[in-house]
């Protein structure tokens, strides 16, 4: 009789451990995620930084030799940016890429940008960045 009770007994505590477990995930789960999100968007944030000076230092060089200072909206495509599918500036950038977006020029300088980075939307407002929702494009 006492092996039978004891192994009731340990299936109840299996049993028990079990469900403690199962709830610990239940709050754990939630919270990593965030935490995994929060830290994808300011990757992205930072990649933006980082692809603005890029595009900066492209942009420098592009008035230094030919002068030409680039005004109005480009898309980027393929590591450049284009305007009515005519490639008018090469980006330098030794970290992570957008996937898409466009840059807005006024007189040679950034005015507002909106890239996309692994399907994280980041705008640059020609001071700061921060995720958004969409690149919508602002003319």
């Amino acid at each position: 009789m006492k092996k039978n009770t004891k192994k009731k007994k340990n299936t109840k505590m299996v049993f028990t451990l079990i469900i403690i477990l199962t709830i610990v995930a239940l709050i754990a789960i939630p919270i990593i995620m965030r935490v995994i999100a929060n830290a994808k968007s300011g990757a992205a944030v930072d990649s933006m930084y980082g692809y603005i000076k890029a595009i900066e230092v492209s942009s420098a060089s592009n008035i230094v030799t030919d002068g030409t200072k680039l005004n109005g909206m480009y898309t980027y495509k393929n590591g450049a940016l284009y305007q009515r599918n005519t490639k008018y500036l090469d980006i330098n950038s030794s970290g992570t890429n957008p996937n898409s977006g466009y840059v807005d020029f006024n007189d040679g300088a950034i005015n507002h940008a909106c890239l996309v980075f692994d399907g994280i939307n980041v705008t640059y407002d020609g001071t700061s960045a921060t995720v958004t929702n969409s690149c919508a494009v602002n003319e």
